[in-house]
């Protein structure tokens, strides 16, 4: 008997899901889901195949559940979600995780620790204290991608969240200290998009790019590659003129703030 191939992709959501009986629900590769739990955690027991998942919907708190209870998804390598269902999920495979909102990050250090995997690609919204950003990224070595965007949305969490941006800023920066663990001594593309009214460390921002670009003797980590800054207020012109040089000597710099959204800032090339 010829077997079928998998499906690429579908997008599921509330009006669709009267279709389940139609579709071979366990050769789905891609799945998008947005849905209540009674009417999603069937359909996810049944996607062994997924190698993609988008999963968004009103069920973002932690659960603890059984062994027995917890959906398995053995090929999952890339997740998108807003929190939702996460504490139901193991996967072991599982290499690249996306935040599509606020309040996810707490989740993402269990998940790791549940599934046993091994991200290498991480889009992050640090809001929460910087320890526990700190221990997620530590528990996430072989990280080479990390996006980390900070997207206020209430006005009492902004000179929270930029704390602890800067916190993580200068936590990345590679030091000759020995007793300081390097972070990330993987990391190849590192992106920062910071939106709202305070103010970020520019000069720490610049120290830590120069430490992972100009790697300190003896330190076995990765050189960055591909730098993008994305900042709404303006860049000092000292810390223009520094990433220009880096740029110069090779590498990736894309830049943009006040006076230069849309395109890279005076002293760069496209």
């Amino acid at each position: 008997m010829r077997s079928r191939s998998p499906l690429a992709f579908v997008a599921w959501y509330c009006l669709s899901l009267s279709s389940l009986p139609l579709l071979p629900v366990s050769q789905l590769t891609h799945l998008s889901l947005h849905d209540d739990a009674p009417r999603i955690l069937p359909i996810l027991r049944l996607a062994t195949s997924l190698v993609a998942l988008k999963i968004q919907g009103p069920l973002r708190q932690s659960f603890q559940l059984g062994h027995s209870e917890r959906i398995h998804l053995p090929l999952l390598r890339e997740l998108h979600t807003d929190g939702a269902y996460v504490g139901y999920i193991t996967a072991p495979q599982l290499s690249s995780f996306y935040a599509i909102s606020s309040g996810t990050a707490t989740q993402l250090l269990p998940l790791i620790q549940r599934s046993s995997c091994s991200l290498t690609s991480l889009h992050f919204i640090p809001d929460l204290p910087a320890a526990d950003s700190h221990s997620i990224l530590a528990k996430t070595s072989n990280l080479t991608h990390l996006d980390v965007n900070v997207v206020y949305l209430q006005v009492w969490q902004e000179l929270r969240d930029l704390v602890e941006v800067n916190s993580l800023v200068s936590r990345l920066r590679i030091t000759t200290c020995t007793s300081v663990p390097v972070l990330l001594p993987n990391l190849r593309t590192l992106r920062l998009n910071i939106a709202g009214s305070k103010t970020l460390d520019q000069t720490a921002v610049v120290d830590m790019v120069e430490s992972r670009w100009h790697i300190p003797d003896g330190t076995p980590c990765a050189r960055l590659k591909s730098l993008t800054l994305a900042y709404c207020k303006s860049w000092g012109e000292e810390s223009l003129s520094q990433l220009a040089v880096f740029e110069q000597e090779g590498l990736e710099v894309n830049i943009m703030g006040q006076g230069c959204l849309g395109r890279k800032c005076p002293g760069f090339e496209w």
